[in-house]
């Protein structure tokens, strides 16, 4: 297991584990703790963890991860030291929660989210449109008219939805970090998103 520190207090598990994986070091899972902000809300603690398979796999993902940019912060890895078996134990729980997501098959439909309330789908189809053909961009609304924070987009296949995410990951929209995830087509993760919009708003 590695420590990483310096995340940017937006990236998210999946984009640390896909961060790896893209520059050739695949790890098992990735876990990053959280806390309980004021106002109720979890807020990342800006560092993480990486599992792998082996002490060499390991080794070799800490060559290639250090120093490297991430959400325009400069990683810092080092070996894990972790000391409590308390602090074993939620970065275990983490891990095994997004080990299913880091090794789900990916669709050609992503969520993207952190949306500014001023962006209209226009703007969003014309950002994602040079990475493949864009089949629809929808962004679900309240019952006053105004989208909820966050759109889903639907390329044609899913390698052109992989470019989208490779090249838009440190794209701001309006002053506002957008979050690339891979979509899940289960009904309840709308319900989930919205829960996400509520708590970010």
């Amino acid at each position: 297991t590695l420590h990483v520190k310096n995340l940017d207090f937006s990236t998210t598990e999946r984009q640390l584990a896909n961060h790896a994986n893209v520059l050739g070091a695949p790890c098992r899972a990735a876990a990053i703790p959280t806390k309980v902000g004021s106002d109720g809300t979890r807020l990342s603690r800006g560092y993480g963890f990486l599992e792998f398979d082996t002490w060499a796999s390991a080794q070799s993902a800490l060559r290639m991860l250090q120093g490297s940019l991430l959400d325009g912060r400069k990683l810092e890895l080092k070996p894990s030291t972790r000391a409590t078996a308390a602090g074993d134990a939620a970065v275990a729980a983490a891990a095994a929660k997004t080990r299913k997501a880091v090794t789900a098959p990916r669709s050609a439909k992503l969520v993207c989210r952190n949306v500014a309330f001023q962006a209209t789908r226009k703007e969003l189809h014309a950002l994602f449109a040079p990475f493949g053909q864009v089949k629809q961009v929808r962004m679900p609304r309240r019952h006053d008219g105004h989208h909820r924070g966050y759109a889903f987009v639907e390329f044609l296949t899913s390698a052109e939805a992989e470019r989208a995410v490779a090249a838009l990951r440190h794209t701001h929209l309006y002053g506002r970090h957008l979050v690339l995830e891979w979509a899940q087509d289960a009904p309840e993760d709308v319900d989930k998103l919205r829960e996400k919009a509520a708590r970010s708003a």
